[in-house]
Order: structure tokens, then C-alpha cells, then sequence
């Protein structure tokens, strides 16, 4: 399946991702554009408060993303996506 990697640290994001197949990146801030990460699946600020709380499953050597976001739907009472 591969690495996942919890970055916290802006230093260690580049390490990281070079060996992770998944990264999630708290340590870029949410309002700034994503560094390159050459990780399969990357996952940032930005996407958990776009999409809330992220699953991911692991299952015959594949990675599966499932938001908060998707499993609710686009309703009224859930706040647009911002571009």
C-alpha cells in the first residue's frame, strides 16, 4: 500500500513527500497554494475545511478518499465550496 505521512513541519514536507504515496499536509496555511509533492494522494488544510474530516481505506493494494462532504451531499444547510 505505501508510506502515509502526517506532515506537521514545513521542513519535513519535502522528505515526505518523495516517499509517502499519501501525505496530509497540515503544515502548508490553508490561504497559500500547495507546494509540488509527487505523493499519489495529497490532502491539505485547504481540502479538510472544504470537505471536513477525509477516510481513506486501504483495499487490495488501492487507495480510497471519502469526505465528510461527499457522504452528506451538496444540501442547503451545507456551505458552498469556495473555488
Amino acid at each position: 500500500i505505501g508510506r502515509v505521512a502526517i506532515v506537521k513541519a514545513p521542513d519535513a514536507l519535502a522528505e515526505d513527500c518523495a516517499s509517502a504515496r499519501v501525505v496530509v499536509d497540515l503544515s502548508t496555511a490553508m490561504n497559500r497554494a500547495l507546494p509540488p509533492c509527487a505523493a499519489a494522494i495529497r490532502i491539505g488544510l485547504k481540502d479538510l475545511a472544504q470537505n471536513g474530516t477525509h477516510a481513506l481505506s486501504f483495499k487490495d493494494g488501492q487507495v480510497r478518499v471519502e469526505t465528510v462532504r461527499e457522504r452528506r451531499g451538496e444540501r442547503p444547510w451545507v456551505l458552498a465550496r469556495s473555488p
